[in-house]
């Protein structure tokens, strides 16, 4: 668990809250996989990281 960071781009700014990452190899089909875990994370209020790929 992070506690809660005061920096306006930090994924914890909004309260503490831990970090979840799916990774898979690049030339493999993701958006599937992805789409199935953004729906999962999305009903336990998660959030999407700015820099990285969502579907």
């Amino acid at each position: 668990m992070a506690a809660i960071a005061h920096i306006w781009m930090s994924p914890f700014n909004a309260g503490p809250g831990a970090p979840i990452s799916l990774h898979q190899y690049a030339k493999m089909p993701w958006r599937s996989a992805f789409v199935e875990m953004e729906a999962v994370l999305r009903d336990g209020a998660g959030r999407p990281h700015w820099a990285k790929r969502h579907a």
